[in-house]
């Protein structure tokens, strides 16, 4: 995805032009039809989702708790919170969105994860030591006496 649909976002707005380059690999673009339902209340919460383009109405119980535009979000809460979806969410005119899924989420924090800087010493209580290929630590660590 192009960096310039996420900027049309207020959420993503202020974020640099070189964080929005390593989120828009996650993102994908989805268009809906006016009267399709998106999500559904008591379903799985695994997608965030964007409007860039068309409303939405939200309703809860059958009770319409807002309309939603360009520039809105939703699906937020129920990937946050690790919860099921709060309401139903019904496209009102064509729509078009921009989707992370929840499992986008985790590989996108890896991916922008630091990398350690430090290479290990004795003294260095910041870093772990280095792994034998066999992953056992390094050598002259201490082991388990055999037999």
């Amino acid at each position: 995805m192009d960096t310039s649909h996420l900027k049309r976002i207020p959420l993503f707005a202020e974020v640099p032009d070189d964080a929005l380059r390593t989120i828009a690999p996650f993102a994908t673009l989805e268009e809906w039809p006016e009267g399709k339902e998106i999500v559904r209340e008591g379903g799985f919460s695994n997608h965030f989702y964007a409007i860039e383009e068309g409303t939405v109405k939200v309703e809860r119980e059958g009770r319409k708790l807002a309309e939603l535009g360009p520039g809105d979000v939703f699906g937020e809460q129920g990937i946050l919170e690790r919860s099921e979806r709060s309401a139903t969410v019904t496209a009102t005119s064509p729509v078009t969105l921009i989707k992370i899924e929840h499992w986008e989420l985790s590989r996108m924090r890896k991916a922008n994860r630091p990398r350690p800087t430090t290479r290990w010493s004795p003294r260095s209580r910041s870093a772990r030591p280095p792994r034998t290929p066999r992953g056992r630590g390094p050598p002259g660590a201490c082991r388990r006496p055999r037999g």
